[in-house]
């Protein structure tokens, strides 16, 4: 008897019930995957809350000058011996793209006293312990954690594979491996009463307001929301894919269910043969998924808690599969057995499940549409840049920078990147090929908003361009400027050239402007010029010869200007804007070389050295190759969205003729009658010509809301293939099906 059920089972199903354990292995492996991420996420958010405590006292050092670290470290190591402080900074890791890659905490002070442990889902990943062994290591280098290599590792600090890492430092070698003092620091063990004379004694030797140590005006947050997105559209899918797999094997052998009942086998035991096998799958995969999510994790201390993390994904893989196994069961149970013989199914379920899948992947096709509507309309953008800018196409502008050894830096605790790139600047500014070069246009929207923010006291009237030159590309354009005009320029006056075509009203109003926008919020910890000492600021009228070219990237502006105001731009005049600016890269930066001789020339191994510039490697690229490998880059994306829509079409083209299928063998009869007596292609299949017709309506009037042109012409695409299909398909063998019918009859 057994090994007749066994035969059945085979004869049922056949070895496509293979296929289903591999897609619901396959839906395992996903959630086991999302389960890492989720941990991961959570882990990181342990390591940022770490040591922030009602206790805890937050200090944020920033845009303080390197000369006052000494007493600033005199401060936090006088107190800390006399208070048992515990001390640590907490610096975000990044990778050489500036992407986030974990954390970095440099730590002083006395561990016993404190709290200084954490734990992660039931095993302790730091604790005093460790941290004494790392604060009595006579080894500077010492840390725990893997941070260059393993050779000066004292323990580890556990990390998900591919995930983020964490390492930990003594503070001094963290102040000197990141070269600023500059950080967000966490105090432990000061009493509340302590505190205030504690900020006030840190705030005197920063030379810098109490209240400035308490407010966190620079920082980093961690977004991870499309890496998310992505798992659960693939999971979703998945789970789309499996229903439908599902639902076909029940309508594959519905007449066999029906044989079956004459000879004695209940609906439920008809079901149980078929669906069963794949419930029992999903049990026995249990261990399975398990013992992959917890390889696949990477992690290293392994607990109950941790285990039970992946049970409870590998259980939500079993509810999942039930669920979707249970929608065909719904469906086979529902069918009587004459039905079944006779071929009937219950058309009402299979629509309802038919239309609300075709609903949820027509969405993801109109997501594709939309997003890939920003990239369409960009390449369309950079082909006209490409044509406007043809004039000076050989230029070279900053492609890449990378972060190098200047984490710090990207991270706004320090400013060595922009020192280098400003000295590197300064010891080439007087040569022929190398300029500054930024154009900006103020338009009403932005003077707006100054307006109604009262950004400044005074703001111009009118819209204007603003353009950035330096003195040598002055002289290249043969603007007619005085020498002298120039040279006070390049002692440290900030000049600016207004037009004499403005009103004296407008001229009065800009040049109050420009005095205070270039005088406020220069800080003492902000790169040493001229101006920043003396700010001394000069206008000189002048009368454009011919227009100029606007550097302009959007296409709402024009391409020439007749009467910009020009900043003329030296390194002595350079405020913070400016100076911390030089690191901006592609059409927004501010360093331009002629060609790529010039270009070559300064970004030698040797200049790049002595600037401390080595290492982050340096990257140059003519407008016009430029705008090539942004065409390349967007086409690429393009392309993968290409393949996602495609797989969704194929899946939405699936759903539409399994719901046509329906339609066809739940009235096939009418069919047959209506063709015999002459009835046309649309009274035969008015109702789901009417319902395709309202979703294309439905889809294309979601587009034209949303203004996307490229959706609305996908979409168009998508309902003539529909249309074409679904006619092809219901009036393939309509003369077969009929005389077949009458046959039979």
């Amino acid at each position: 008897m057994v090994k007749w059920k066994s035969n059945k089972r085979v004869s049922f199903i056949g070895n496509v019930r293979y296929l289903g354990s591999v897609l619901i292995v396959m839906q395992g492996i996903l959630l086991a995957l999302f389960a890492i991420f989720m941990l991961n996420r959570s882990y990181n958010n342990q390591w940022n809350k770490y040591l922030k405590t009602d206790y805890a006292l937050n200090i944020y050092i920033q845009n303080v000058p390197e000369d006052y670290k000494h007493n600033i470290k005199e401060v936090l190591y006088n107190d800390e011996l006399k208070r048992n402080l515990f001390i640590a900074r907490k610096d975000v890791a990044l990778n050489d793209k500036a992407i986030f890659s974990g954390y970095t905490f440099g730590v002083y002070g006395d561990v016993e006293k404190n709290q200084v442990s954490l734990d992660f889902y039931g095993r302790n990943i730091i604790n005093k312990d460790m941290l004494k062994k790392l604060l009595l290591s006579e080894e500077d280098k010492s840390t725990l954690g893997i941070d260059k290599g393993s050779v000066y590792s004292l323990g580890e600090i556990p990390s998900f594979r591919f995930g983020e890492k964490t390492v930990f430092k003594k503070l001094d070698r963290l102040i000197e491996e990141s070269g600023t003092i500059n950080g967000h620091y966490i105090v432990l063990g000061l009493k509340d009463s302590d505190k205030n004379a504690f900020i006030q004694r840190l705030a005197l030797a920063c030379n810098v307001p109490s209240d400035n140590l308490m407010k966190q005006n620079k920082g980093s947050t961690v977004d991870d929301s499309f890496q998310k997105d992505i798992m659960l559209v693939f999971i979703f899918a998945q789970v789309i894919l499996n229903v439908v797999y599902f639902m076909i094997i029940t309508i594959k052998n519905i007449n066999k269910s029906g044989k079956l009942a004459l000879l004695g086998w209940s609906r439920t035991a008809y079901c149980a043969e078929t669906l069963g096998i794949f419930i029992r799958c999903a049990i026995s995969n249990i261990p399975i998924q398990i013992v992959i999510g917890i390889l696949l994790s990477g992690w290293g201390k392994i607990t109950g808690l941790f285990v039970g993390y992946f049970v409870l994904f590998a259980c939500i893989n079993f509810i999942l599969v039930a669920l979707e196994v249970g929608i065909s069961a719904i469906i086979q149970l529902s069918i009587s057995p004459l039905n079944a013989i006779k071929g009937r199914i219950p058309k009402n379920i299979l629509y309802i499940f038919g239309i609300l899948a075709y609903m949820g992947v027509s969405a993801g096709i109109m997501f594709c549409g939309i997003y890939v509507d920003a990239p369409v309309k960009t390449i369309s953008e950079n082909a006209r840049l490409s044509e406007m800018w043809s004039c000076v196409s050989e230029f070279q502008i900053l492609k890449n920078i990378s972060v190098g050894n200047d984490q710090s830096s990207i991270s706004g605790n320090s400013k060595q990147l922009d020192q280098s790139l400003y000295d590197w600047y300064k010891g080439m500014c007087e040569d022929d090929g190398v300029y500054i070069i930024k154009t900006t246009y103020y338009d009403n929207k932005i003077l707006n908003v100054w307006k109604e923010k009262r950004v400044y006291k005074d703001i111009p009237e009118s819209p204007f361009w603003y353009f950035a030159y330096s003195p040598n590309y002055i002289k290249y354009m043969n603007l007619n400027v005085n020498s002298k005009i120039l040279n006070e320029a390049k002692l440290g006056t900030r000049v600016y050239l207004i037009p004499k075509s403005y009103s004296d009203y407008e001229k009065a109003k800009l040049k109050r402007w420009f005095t205070e926008s270039s005088t406020k919020g220069i800080q003492e910890g902000d790169i040493d010029t001229v101006f920043n000492k003396k700010r001394n600021v000069k206008f000189v009228e002048y009368t454009p010869k011919d227009s100029l070219f606007t550097w302009n990237t959007k296409s709402i502006y024009e391409n020439t200007c007749s009467n910009p105001v020009i900043y003329i731009c030296t390194p002595e005049n350079m405020i913070y804007f400016e100076s911390e600016s030089i690191k901006a890269n592609a059409f927004d930066g501010y360093i331009k070389f002629r060609n790529r001789t010039v270009a070559e020339k300064y970004l030698d191994k040797k200049i790049l050295k002595k600037y401390k510039l080595d290492d982050n490697n340096i990257e140059f690229a003519n407008i016009g190759k430029y705008i090539d490998g942004m065409q390349k880059n967007l086409i690429a994306t393009i392309a993968w969205f290409g393949v996602v829509f495609l797989i969704l079409m194929v899946i939405l083209l699936g759903i539409l003729i399994a719901l046509a299928t329906v339609f066809r063998i739940a009235n096939q009869e009418k069919i047959n009658v209506k063709k015999f007596l002459g009835y046309g292609f649309g009274n035969l299949y008015n109702i789901p010509i009417i319902m395709l017709s309202s979703v294309i309506f439905i889809e294309l009037s979601i587009m034209l809301i949303v203004g996307s042109k490229f959706g609305f012409l996908l979409m168009i695409i998508l309902a003539i293939i529909h249309i074409l299909i679904f006619s092809r398909y219901m009036t393939k063998c309509e003369i077969k099906n009929i005389l077949m019918a009458f046959k039979g009859e």
